[in-house]
């Protein structure tokens, strides 16, 4: 069990639409602006094996995560921007639908209205937008980073799983020892995960990386799970605070559910409506 589900704190919540299309991941500066330049004050006194296993055990002891076959997250987001001196806020919902094998449907929704959906089956993925239009995501850094996302979705996958490197230390956070995660994906031009994790009740606590953009800007990225809770016999974040540059969105967890009833069109892809890129080229 990792990050992502265990805290409910969806990797790139609010921000994927724009990297799934395929943006820029650029190497220079990653990990100065992760922080992640000078040596840790000190080593890690167990393994990353021996850290995950801590953590599971601190969020999903009797494996009802772990070992079920579907779940369903409904979440509500208040989201601020800052617009010149004002702030503006806008309120939306969000619905993860997973089915093994590592099927994922994630649809946002606005009054009502789906504005964006993000589908991954059979290894490929698609972004949906609101008049139901399917875009396949291309092969390339765009896929491997949804890979990663669906991977962290997954019950059954851990960051070692995932992660061909990863460099575990302590720090301290507000004076705080914690467990430092640096987990670097195959793709060189995916930036590091940096994952957080308090040492005394072994719960992710915080979780950076850098998102680049098209234009060539980038942007840290913060995930920080809080008010954690025990539901369905899984310890959860009911809220989750995702900063991303200058717009901050805090999820709510307003439904978790294990092993619900998911069918097959629940994963089905609009195919009426679907991009032909033979025509496109």
């Amino acid at each position: 069990m990792k990050m992502n589900l265990r805290a409910l704190a969806v990797l790139f919540a609010g921000a994927a639409a724009i990297l799934f299309a395929g943006c820029n991941f650029l190497d220079q500066d990653q990990e100065m602006l992760l922080g992640i330049v000078e040596p840790p004050p000190e080593e890690s006194d167990m393994t990353v094996p021996q850290l995950i296993a801590r953590m599971h055990e601190a969020t999903d002891p009797k494996n009802v995560w772990r070992d079920c076959k579907s779940y369903i997250l409904r979440q509500s987001v208040r989201e601020e921007e800052k617009k010149g001196k004002s702030i503006v806020e806008h309120y939306y919902r969000t619905e993860i639908k997973f089915r093994q094998p590592r099927q994922l449907r994630q649809t946002s929704y606005r009054d009502d209205a789906a504005f964006q959906t993000l589908l991954f089956r059979d290894d490929k993925g698609w972004s949906i937008d609101s008049r139901g239009v399917a875009e396949e995501i291309q092969k390339g850094t765009g896929l491997n980073l949804f890979r990663n996302y669906i991977g962290f979705s997954d019950p059954k996958t851990t960051e070692a799983m995932l992660f061909p490197t990863i460099e575990l230390a302590v720090v301290y956070l507000d004076e705080k020892r914690t467990y430092r995660m640096i987990c670097r994906s195959s793709d060189p031009k995916i930036a590091p995960y940096v994952q957080y994790i308090d040492a005394k009740t072994f719960l992710p606590v915080k979780a950076e990386t850098v998102l680049y953009t098209n234009d060539g800007a980038q942007y840290l990225y913060r995930s920080e799970p809080m008010d954690y809770r025990w539901v369905s016999n899984v310890k959860i974040p009911l809220r989750t605070k995702v900063t991303v540059g200058e717009k901050i969105e805090e999820f709510t967890t307003d439904e978790f559910i294990i092993d619900p009833p998911v069918t097959n069109s629940d994963f089905e892809i609009p195919q009426s409506a679907q991009i032909d890129y033979t025509r496109t080229k």
